[in-house]
């Protein structure tokens, strides 16, 4: 497991850096910086939501 994970992290470790360093001198660093991490953000809620579900437990549990 932990060569799966060492390997999918150095395989796009290098092309993330070379799309961040382009959307950098495209915009501001400041900006490509806010950009991914609110990427990375709403794309974490979308996997633990869909885990969540794919689990069976209720995210959001509703008042009855």
């Amino acid at each position: 497991m932990a060569a799966v994970a060492g390997l999918s992290f150095f395989g796009l470790l290098p092309f993330a850096g070379m799309i961040m360093a382009a959307v950098a001198d495209w915009i501001d660093i400041r900006h490509a910086l806010l950009c991914s991490s609110c990427c990375y953000a709403v794309i974490g809620i979308i996997v633990l939501w869909w885990a969540g579900d794919a689990a069976g437990e209720e995210v959001l549990p509703t008042q009855a």
